[in-house]
Protein backbone atom coordinates (compact mmCIF):
# COMPACT_ATOMS: atom_id res chain seq x y z
CA UNK A 1 0.00 0.00 0.00
CA UNK A 2 2.79 2.61 1.23
CA UNK A 3 4.80 1.48 -2.25
CA UNK A 4 1.25 2.28 -4.69
CA UNK A 5 0.99 5.55 -2.33
CA UNK A 6 4.68 6.24 -3.05
CA UNK A 7 4.14 6.31 -6.91
CA UNK A 8 1.06 8.11 -7.07
CA UNK A 9 2.68 10.74 -5.51
CA UNK A 10 5.83 11.11 -7.59
CA UNK A 11 3.56 10.56 -11.12
CA UNK A 12 1.09 13.73 -9.64
CA UNK A 13 4.44 15.79 -8.86
CA UNK A 14 5.81 14.69 -11.90
CA UNK A 15 2.75 15.76 -13.55
CA UNK A 16 2.28 18.89 -11.61
CA UNK A 17 5.72 20.20 -12.56
CA UNK A 18 5.84 19.19 -15.82
CA UNK A 19 2.22 21.54 -16.28
CA UNK A 20 3.30 24.42 -14.73
CA UNK A 21 5.01 26.72 -17.13
CA UNK A 22 9.11 27.14 -16.68
CA UNK A 23 10.06 30.78 -15.28
CA UNK A 24 13.81 32.91 -15.83
CA UNK A 25 15.51 34.01 -12.80
CA UNK A 26 12.69 36.92 -12.41
CA UNK A 27 9.97 35.11 -12.64
CA UNK A 28 9.11 35.31 -16.04
CA UNK A 29 7.33 32.74 -18.00
CA UNK A 30 9.63 30.88 -20.91
CA UNK A 31 7.78 29.98 -24.14
CA UNK A 32 10.04 27.38 -25.64
CA UNK A 33 8.72 28.36 -29.07
CA UNK A 34 9.18 31.80 -29.08
CA UNK A 35 12.77 31.28 -27.59
CA UNK A 36 15.15 29.58 -30.52
CA UNK A 37 18.10 28.83 -27.89
CA UNK A 38 18.53 26.05 -25.31
CA UNK A 39 19.01 26.29 -21.62
CA UNK A 40 21.21 28.60 -19.08
CA UNK A 41 24.33 26.59 -20.65
CA UNK A 42 25.26 23.48 -21.87
CA UNK A 43 27.54 20.11 -21.27
CA UNK A 44 28.80 17.65 -24.26
CA UNK A 45 30.98 15.09 -24.67
CA UNK A 46 32.12 13.62 -28.26
CA UNK A 47 34.86 12.71 -30.67
CA UNK A 48 36.92 14.27 -33.00
CA UNK A 49 38.91 13.92 -36.44
CA UNK A 50 41.69 16.04 -37.18
CA UNK A 51 43.14 16.44 -40.70
CA UNK A 52 46.42 18.04 -39.75
CA UNK A 53 48.38 19.74 -42.84
CA UNK A 54 51.41 17.89 -44.49
CA UNK A 55 53.89 19.82 -46.62
CA UNK A 56 52.76 20.15 -50.72
CA UNK A 57 54.67 17.39 -53.15
CA UNK A 58 55.42 13.76 -52.44
CA UNK A 59 53.43 11.00 -53.76
CA UNK A 60 50.17 11.00 -51.70
CA UNK A 61 49.33 14.12 -50.37
CA UNK A 62 46.85 12.45 -47.80
CA UNK A 63 46.40 14.80 -44.45
CA UNK A 64 47.64 12.78 -41.30
CA UNK A 65 44.22 12.46 -39.12
CA UNK A 66 44.30 12.36 -35.11
CA UNK A 67 41.03 11.03 -33.26
CA UNK A 68 40.47 12.82 -30.17
CA UNK A 69 37.74 12.79 -26.95
CA UNK A 70 36.26 16.26 -26.60
CA UNK A 71 34.32 17.67 -23.89
CA UNK A 72 32.59 21.11 -24.46
CA UNK A 73 30.84 23.50 -22.25
CA UNK A 74 28.75 26.61 -23.26
CA UNK A 75 27.41 29.53 -21.34
CA UNK A 76 23.91 31.91 -22.95
CA UNK A 77 24.44 35.40 -22.50
CA UNK A 78 21.21 36.35 -21.20
CA UNK A 79 18.07 35.45 -23.10
CA UNK A 80 20.17 35.73 -26.40
CA UNK A 81 20.92 32.88 -28.41
CA UNK A 82 24.45 33.33 -28.31
CA UNK A 83 27.01 31.10 -25.67
CA UNK A 84 30.66 31.62 -24.68
CA UNK A 85 31.98 28.35 -25.09
CA UNK A 86 35.25 25.92 -23.94
CA UNK A 87 36.69 22.96 -24.92
CA UNK A 88 39.03 20.39 -24.74
CA UNK A 89 40.05 17.88 -26.70
CA UNK A 90 43.15 15.61 -26.02
CA UNK A 91 44.19 11.96 -27.14
CA UNK A 92 46.40 9.32 -25.89
CA UNK A 93 49.42 10.32 -28.60
CA UNK A 94 49.85 13.13 -26.61
CA UNK A 95 47.47 15.44 -28.77
CA UNK A 96 46.03 18.32 -27.09
CA UNK A 97 43.73 21.33 -28.24
CA UNK A 98 42.01 24.17 -25.77
CA UNK A 99 39.99 26.44 -27.53
CA UNK A 100 37.42 28.84 -26.21
CA UNK A 101 35.03 31.17 -28.24
CA UNK A 102 31.61 32.51 -29.08
CA UNK A 103 28.46 30.62 -30.83
CA UNK A 104 25.21 31.13 -32.06
CA UNK A 105 22.71 28.28 -31.37
CA UNK A 106 19.49 28.97 -33.44
CA UNK A 107 16.51 26.62 -34.02
CA UNK A 108 13.72 24.52 -32.10
CA UNK A 109 14.34 21.01 -32.53
CA UNK A 110 17.08 21.68 -35.48
CA UNK A 111 19.51 24.25 -34.67
CA UNK A 112 21.79 26.05 -36.68
CA UNK A 113 26.05 26.47 -34.79
CA UNK A 114 27.95 28.95 -36.20
CA UNK A 115 31.29 30.00 -34.10
CA UNK A 116 34.54 31.62 -33.89
CA UNK A 117 37.07 30.11 -31.63
CA UNK A 118 40.85 31.33 -30.12
CA UNK A 119 43.11 28.35 -28.69
CA UNK A 120 46.11 26.13 -28.60
CA UNK A 121 46.94 22.77 -30.34
CA UNK A 122 49.54 20.45 -29.16
CA UNK A 123 51.03 17.38 -31.01
CA UNK A 124 53.58 15.86 -29.01
CA UNK A 125 54.48 13.54 -32.35
CA UNK A 126 55.18 16.85 -34.08
CA UNK A 127 54.09 15.71 -37.78
CA UNK A 128 55.12 17.62 -40.63
CA UNK A 129 55.83 20.69 -37.59
CA UNK A 130 56.26 23.49 -40.35
CA UNK A 131 52.96 22.85 -41.38
CA UNK A 132 51.26 22.21 -38.46
CA UNK A 133 48.86 24.52 -36.74
CA UNK A 134 51.06 23.07 -33.43
CA UNK A 135 50.46 26.83 -31.01
CA UNK A 136 48.02 28.89 -31.36
CA UNK A 137 44.68 29.08 -33.48
CA UNK A 138 41.84 30.60 -34.53
CA UNK A 139 39.23 28.37 -35.85
CA UNK A 140 35.83 29.15 -37.21
CA UNK A 141 33.02 26.56 -36.69
CA UNK A 142 29.78 25.55 -38.42
CA UNK A 143 27.52 22.72 -37.55
CA UNK A 144 24.29 21.22 -36.88
CA UNK A 145 22.40 20.27 -33.84
CA UNK A 146 19.47 17.67 -33.63
CA UNK A 147 17.49 17.30 -30.24
CA UNK A 148 15.61 18.61 -27.04
CA UNK A 149 16.58 20.27 -24.20
CA UNK A 150 16.94 16.97 -22.67
CA UNK A 151 19.51 15.31 -24.95
CA UNK A 152 20.65 16.55 -28.60
CA UNK A 153 23.30 15.49 -31.10
CA UNK A 154 25.72 17.90 -32.53
CA UNK A 155 27.89 17.34 -35.71
CA UNK A 156 30.27 20.28 -36.64
CA UNK A 157 33.29 21.55 -38.83
CA UNK A 158 35.80 23.79 -38.16
CA UNK A 159 38.76 25.22 -39.97
CA UNK A 160 41.74 25.94 -38.09
CA UNK A 161 44.52 28.24 -39.18
CA UNK A 162 48.02 29.17 -36.77
CA UNK A 163 48.36 32.38 -35.31
CA UNK A 164 52.24 31.54 -35.66
CA UNK A 165 54.48 34.22 -37.42
CA UNK A 166 56.47 31.23 -39.18
CA UNK A 167 54.61 28.43 -41.33
CA UNK A 168 51.79 27.77 -42.63
CA UNK A 169 49.63 25.41 -40.47
CA UNK A 170 45.92 24.85 -41.52
CA UNK A 171 44.13 21.74 -40.15
CA UNK A 172 40.46 21.41 -40.31
CA UNK A 173 38.01 19.08 -38.20
CA UNK A 174 35.04 17.23 -37.82
CA UNK A 175 33.10 16.42 -34.40
CA UNK A 176 30.42 14.70 -32.95
CA UNK A 177 29.01 15.22 -29.91
CA UNK A 178 26.42 14.43 -27.45
CA UNK A 179 25.19 17.06 -25.10
CA UNK A 180 22.31 18.51 -22.69
CA UNK A 181 21.24 22.00 -21.93
CA UNK A 182 20.40 22.43 -18.46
Amino acid sequence: MRVHLALIVLVFAAARAHAEPATTEDGAAIDDNAAPTGGKFYLSGGIETVMLSKPPGGLVDLPDTEGAAVVDAGYRFGTTPIYARAAIAASPSGYVDTRVGIELRAGGFVKGIAGLDVGYQHDRRMVDAFYSVEGPQIAPRLGLEIGSRALWLRGSFDWRATLRQTGGGRAASFGLAAGRDF
